[in-house]
């Protein structure tokens, strides 16, 4: 297999869209869940977990499952805003925005643009909520991308989009220090906490290897053995999974001095795997919360 292509199929940082053929269900059908709770709870909600777990993966799937019980709109503010310079108008905003390009219901044609100049952010918010979305279904905002933004900021934005909570479901990505940091950092008392967790080992052993051949369609396997210690040394989170193998299999080609194909010592026991974590940060060390068993 070509490097290249190894390295894309990999894609570690990439969620997958809930469609896409190379998504593998988690045990605990996290999106499953995450869908019916905000298709009958009023209670605005906040899914948090370590990065890398798969929550915009899940939120993504919410969406797609909530789409026959309600009228979801999923808000990527990462890929929309400059989330350094966040704000609550900016929030409301991307929101209005996501709405109006959003075709709801799937057989109708998208809507024109609403006249946003001059109206206060959340007001054009409310209307297209009240407008375009409640004669489809109980309105639900799913909100990604928090977890990017300086953690002051996400605390005024969590706050601020309790004023919607009236008019719409609420499923909010936010920085887990909000939920389990220190008392003064309580921002999530009107939420509902829904935590999408690290793996136990014994789980995320068949899963990773669902997701790698899901995601190799097919092609050579890495060494089960590589395979194995890439798995203990994850912390059961998949991104960390994938990006150790990535990491283990650039180096190999450098070491072998090939630069286009996987080499054949990616492919045998783990060398290459065993410098990258001899070299990598240490807090790849494994968490004394795995379950060895």
């Amino acid at each position: 297999m070509q490097l290249t292509a190894f390295v894309r199929a990999l894609s570690p940082n990439r969620p997958l869209d809930g469609d896409d053929q190379r998504y593998v269900e988690r045990p605990d059908n996290g999106g499953e869940q995450l869908a019916r709770i905000a298709a009958l709870d009023p209670d605005p909600i906040a899914v948090f977990g370590p990065s890398g777990v798969g929550k915009s993966t899940e939120l993504i799937r919410a969406a797609r499952r909530l789409a026959p019980m309600a009228a979801p709109v999923l808000v990527q503010l990462d890929r929309k805003l400059d989330m350094s310079r966040l704000t609550l108008d900016g929030v409301f905003d991307a929101c209005a925005d996501a709405i109006e390009s959003t075709t709801w219901p799937l057989d109708l044609a998208a809507p024109e643009p609403s006249e946003g100049a001059g109206r206060p952010s959340i007001d054009r918010l409310l209307d297209l909520i009240r407008t375009r979305l409640k004669n489809d279904g109980r309105p639900v905002l799913l909100i990604d991308g928090l977890e990017k933004a300086d953690e002051g900021a996400a605390r005024s934005v969590l706050k601020g989009l309790l004023l919607l909570a009236p008019e719409t479901g609420l499923v909010v990505v936010m920085p887990p220090s909000l939920v389990i940091g220190p008392a003064s950092y309580r921002a999530v008392e009107d939420y509902r906490q829904f935590a999408i967790g690290p793996l136990p080992l014994r789980v995320a052993q068949s899963f990773f290897r669902a997701v790698l051949d899901r995601r190799l369609a097919g092609a050579a396997m890495p060494h089960e053995a590589l395979v194995d210690r890439a798995t203990l040394m994850s912390g059961g989170i998949t991104r960390t999974f994938l990006s150790l193998l990535k990491s283990a299999a650039l180096y190999a080609a450098l070491a072998d001095r090939e630069e286009t194909r996987v080499p054949v010592p990616f492919m045998s026991p783990p060398d290459a795997l065993a410098w990258v974590l001899a070299t990598a940060d240490p807090d790849l060390e494994p968490c004394g919360w795995i379950d060895p068993t």
